[in-house]
């Protein structure tokens, strides 16, 4: 009895002990589990704060950049308001300016339109004084002629004066007849290599008139007409996109500028010379786009 009491006794102290060293061994793990987790925490506490202090001077930075962005802001602001005040008053100033240019463009306008109209008068003068100047070298040939007849039949004239009385007189009537009877005589040659030609240049150089004598619509823009006026050329006319559809068997005129009358085609144009030029020889071609001749006509004056 006393030795199964022994061996009870000596289990249960083996099982205690085994149980105690268990427990030690459990209490150290977890008092080794929780200083790990301490240290741990105190660590992730500590990353924590200083993430929590970079955040706050990364706000106190953000709040410094919004105002100097706010203040910014304002200033661009004030800025742009104080531009487009300027905008404006600028404006008013281009407005003003421009009204004093469209008035002064209307009063040289005006200037120009009767430079223009003194100009043609001029020129309407001019072709008179030529054709006049051409009558008088006429009548001065006429004279030099008469006079040269004169001095190869002095003897018989003269005697022919004595005995007639008069004959002074009557050579004077017969010289004032030879002067009433001066004329001038125009001519025109007219040539064309296909259906555009020139049917029409006055003498008096108020526009150019062209005609499609062919069957179907031509396309003559970017054609040119070039006249020559007693050797002098005249600026060339350039045919623009009015003259893209010359319909067949119609006529347009090119009126010089001012003389466009009221009564003028639909299709008719005006440039912007005064005139298309006078003289005495007068020649106007026309060149396709290609610079090939077209079409002419040749005007000779002759006075007799």
């Amino acid at each position: 009895m006393a030795l199964a009491i022994k061996e009870i006794e000596q289990m249960y102290a083996d099982k205690t002990e085994a149980m105690r060293i268990d427990m030690e061994s459990n209490y150290n793990l977890k008092l080794q589990e929780l200083r790990t987790g301490a240290a741990r925490a105190v660590m992730e506490t500590t990353k924590t704060k200083e993430d929590c202090k970079d955040l706050r001077n990364a706000v106190t930075e953000l709040r410094d950049k919004i105002n100097d962005l706010d203040n910014r802001n304002a200033m661009l602001l004030r800025e742009i308001e104080a531009l487009r005040r300027a905008k404006e008053d600028r404006e008013r100033e281009l407005e003003a300016e421009g009204a004093m240019l469209r008035s002064e463009a209307d009063g040289l306008r005006s200037e120009l339109d009767a430079i223009l109209r003194e100009l043609q008068m001029i020129m309407d003068s001019k072709m008179g004084l030529e054709l006049e100047i051409a009558a008088y070298r006429k009548l001065l040939e006429s004279e030099e002629t008469r006079t040269s007849g004169r001095q190869l039949t002095s003897s018989s004239f003269m005697s022919s004066s004595s005995r007639g009385g008069g004959g002074g007189d009557l050579d004077d009537e017969r010289g004032s007849a030879a002067r009433g009877e001066m004329s001038a005589k125009t001519t025109y040659q007219r040539a064309a290599k296909g259906a555009i030609a020139i049917c029409d240049c006055p003498p008096d150089g108020k526009f150019v008139r062209l005609e499609n004598t062919g069957r179907k619509e031509e396309n003559i823009s970017g054609w040119k007409i070039r006249r020559t006026v007693d050797g002098s050329d005249r600026p060339e006319f350039v045919l623009d996109d009015r003259f893209a559809a010359f319909a067949a068997g119609s006529k347009i005129t090119i009126f010089a500028k001012g003389a466009k009358s009221a009564n003028a085609g639909r299709n008719d144009v005006e440039m912007n010379d005064p005139t298309w030029g006078v003289g005495m020889n007068v020649t106007t071609k026309i060149f396709n786009a290609d610079g090939d001749e077209r079409a002419s006509l040749v005007q000779t004056t002759i006075y007799s």
